[in-house]
């Protein structure tokens, strides 16, 4: 836990990963672990591991928490929709679509 603590000051989501996973396989129920680990699936972008682990941690976090970790979840499922469905978000397309013209034959 400790090491990962130091890996993400380094910024190094990646490594934080790896070593929540090795405290969590001695120790399932960590919460801490669980909401830690979540954050740095985020940082590294990967969204639905970040909400998994997040509902993992909500099930054991305390009742005045739980509103809370809930909207991050909600958050979490928006950037996943958004990465998903990018054009979507976009109001207008980014170019016009090309028109083909009709050649007239050459006689």
């Amino acid at each position: 836990m400790q090491l990962a603590e130091i890996r993400r000051s380094q910024n190094q989501p990646r490594l934080v990963i790896y070593n929540l996973k090795k405290a969590l396989a001695y120790n399932p129920g960590w919460g801490k672990a669980h909401h830690m680990l979540a954050d740095a699936f985020e940082q590294d972008r990967q969204y639905q591991n970040a909400i998994m682990e997040l509902q993992i941690y909500q099930q054991s976090c305390d009742p005045t928490e739980q509103e809370s970790v809930q909207k991050k979840i909600d958050q979490l499922i928006k950037k996943v929709q958004a990465t998903a469905f990018p054009m979507r978000n976009r109001k207008r397309p980014l170019r016009k679509p090309h028109r083909l013209k009709k050649k007239t034959p050459q006689w």
